[in-house]
C-alpha cells in the first residue's frame, strides 16, 4: 500500500467532481489545441476511451459536463416527435426525459423507487407496451448509488430493440461495459468520475446505428453536431476549442488505467467500495441501494444524525468533503465517492471521521469492527 496524502490535505470525496492532486495540473505541458503534439493526445484519448468502453469507434471528446453530452445524444440522434422510453431509478434518469422533453421529443418515464433493483422484466413489459424508437439507461444513479443490471436488462428486450443511449457518466472505468457486445447505440461518459478527470471534458461514443441517425443531420445543429466532431476526428481535431488541459489530464488517467489493466482497476474499485460500504454498515450506516455500484456509496443516515450535521463535521474538523442526497432523500444520506484516491489510509480518515462524528450523537457504534473490515480488504488489495 503506498503512501497516501497527508492527513491535514483536503479532500474531494464526492460521487464527482472526484480529487486531482494539485501537482497534477502544475506538470502539464502548455499545449495549442492546433498543434501536432495535442492532436495525437486527442486520438489516443479518443480510442482509449472507447476501448474501455468496450467499443470500437472512437469516443467524440467534447467541451461540456454531463449533462451537456446527454443533451448532445437527443438532439443528434431524436427529432421532435420521436418517442423515448427513459427508464430511470433517480435524479438523474428523470434527466433524460427533461433533456427529451425540452427538444420536443414525445417522452415517457419508468421510475423505480429510490435506491430499488430496476427489474428486467418490468422494461422489457414497459418496452412492448410503448413501443419507443428510443429507451435511455443509466448505468449508474450517483443520487442514490445504485447500478442498473444493464446487461440482464438489454439481453431481455427483444429484436429489433429500441435505439439504447446509455449515461456512463458514473460508471465507465469502475464498471464493466461492453457497448459493442451488448448491443447498445450510444454511450455517453464525463471525466470527473471514475476517469479521474477535472469536470468540462464528457464524451460520446456513438454505434452504428447511432451514426447513421446522426449523420442524417435532421436537427441542422451548430455547437453540439457530432457531424462536425467526426469531419475532424481522425485527425486529432475539434471543431471548437476544447478543454486542452482537462484533456491532457484525461489522456493521462487513461493511460494509467490501460497500463495497469482496465478489469484489475474495476475490481479494485469495488474492493474499495464494499469494504467502505460494510465497514460503514458497523457504524449504523446502512447503504441505500439494493444493488450498489463501485462508484457512489449511499449511506442512510441514523434518525438522530439526519441533516447536514456529519458532512459539516467531516468537512470542517477532518478536511474530507463528501456530499448529501438530492430530492426527497436530502437529509436523509449521505454520499461518498473517491474514484481517484487509491489508497487505504483515504477509506481510514473517511471511517475515522464518519465515526468520530457519528459519536457526538451519542450513537452506539463498532469502530473497532469497522477498522477490522479495512484491515482485512487492504491485505487482500496488497495479496
Amino acid at each position: 500500500m503506498r503512501g497516501g496524502p497527508g492527513s491535514g490535505e483536503r479532500l474531494l470525496l464526492t460521487p464527482g467532481p472526484v480529487h486531482i492532486d494539485p501537482s497534477v495540473w502544475g506538470a502539464l505541458e502548455p499545449l495549442n489545441h492546433r498543434s501536432d503534439e495535442f492532436r495525437k493526445i486527442m486520438i489516443e484519448t479518443s480510442e482509449m476511451a472507447a476501448r474501455l468502453a468496450g467499443a470500437e469507434a472512437p469516443a467524440f471528446l467534447l467541451t461540456m459536463s454531463g449533462t451537456g453530452a446527454m443533451e448532445s445524444a437527443i438532439a443528434n440522434l431524436t427529432v421532435p416527435g420521436s418517442k423515448v422510453l427513459c427508464v430511470s431509478g433517480g435524479k438523474f434518469g428523470t434527466r433524460w426525459k427533461e433533456i427529451a422533453d425540452a427538444l420536443g421529443c414525445e417522452a415517457s418515464l419508468l421510475l423505480f423507487g429510490p435506491g430499488k433493483r430496476m427489474d428486467p422484466d418490468t422494461v422489457r413489459e414497459r418496452v412492448e407496451t410503448v413501443r419507443p424508437e428510443f429507451i435511455t439507461l443509466t448505468h449508474v444513479e450517483s443520487s442514490t448509488g445504485l447500478k442498473l443490471e444493464l446487461e440482464e436488462v438489454l439481453s431481455s428486450l427483444a429484436s429489433p430493440k429500441p435505439v439504447v443511449i446509455l449515461d456512463a457518466i458514473a460508471s465507465l472505468g469502475s464498471e464493466k461495459l461492453e457497448m459493442d457486445e451488448w448491443g447498445i447505440d450510444l454511450v455517453v461518459g464525463a471525466g470527473q468520475k471514475a476517469l479521474a478527470a477535472p469536470p468540462g471534458v464528457s464524451l460520446a461514443i456513438p454505434g452504428r446505428r447511432a451514426r447513421e441517425l446522426y449523420r442524417m443531420g435532421r436537427r441542422g445543429l451548430f455547437y453540439n453536431s457530432y457531424i462536425r466532431c467526426e469531419a475532424g476526428a481522425g485527425e486529432g481535431d475539434t471543431p471548437f476549442t476544447p478543454a486542452v488541459q482537462g484533456i491532457q489530464i484525461l489522456h493521462r488517467s487513461l493511460a494509467g488505467i490501460h497500463a495497469g489493466g482496465a478489469e484489475k482497476a474495476r475490481k479494485r474499485y469495488h474492493l474499495f467500495s464494499k469494504a467502505v460500504i460494510d465497514a460503514c454498515r458497523r457504524l449504523g450506516l446502512e447503504s441505500l441501494p439494493e444493488v450498489p455500484s463501485a462508484s457512489v456509496q449511499a449511506l442512510v443516515l441514523p434518525e438522530k444524525a439526519r441533516g447536514r450535521g456529519v458532512i459539516d463535521r467531516l468537512s470542517e474538523r477532518n478536511r474530507l468533503v463528501i456530499t448529501g442526497g438530492q430530492g426527497t432523500l436530502r437529509n436523509m444520506i449521505i454520499r461518498t465517492g473517491f474514484l481517484a484516491l487509491h489508497d487505504w489510509t483515504v477509506m481510514d480518515r473517511l471511517v475515522s471521521g464518519l465515526a468520530d462524528a457519528l459519536e457526538e450523537y451519542g450513537l452506539d457504534i463498532d469502530r473497532e469492527g469497522a477498522v477490522r473490515i479495512l484491515r482485512e480488504a487492504s491485505r487482500r488489495h496488497s495479496d
